[in-house]
């Protein structure tokens, strides 16, 4: 479990991905550049396409604490194992990425 204050950096755009983030309490803001991809709060995760994509391994954006945030991580040793082990979560994890692809998608037209 980490705690972050407002404004710090929980992961940097770029940085290699070593594991997969829940927020606990707080929101963050996702950013890529200078252009901000969503605001996410309790319950939501983030850092799982650096640990899906064999050929990433680095995070596609970057995450910074919009109020004070707790996040639970599950390192990348880990993540794929219980990942496989609940199936339940690895849906859940698919309904997000379809989500954020459709909103990218969406964005493309402003």
């Amino acid at each position: 479990m980490r705690w972050r204050p407002t404004g710090e950096r929980v992961v940097t755009e770029g940085e290699g991905g070593i594991a997969f983030f829940v927020i606990a309490e707080g929101q963050v803001e996702v950013t890529q550049g200078d252009r901000i991809l969503a605001t996410l709060g309790p319950g939501e995760t983030f850092g799982e396409i650096a640990l899906l994509d064999d050929e990433v391994q680095a995070r596609t954006a970057g995450v910074r604490a919009l109020t004070p945030v707790r996040v639970l991580g599950l390192s990348a040793w880990a993540f794929r194992p219980f990942v496989r082990e609940h199936p339940d979560v690895a849906w859940t994890i698919m309904q997000t990425l379809a989500r954020r692809l459709r909103a990218a998608e969406a964005s493309r037209g402003d």
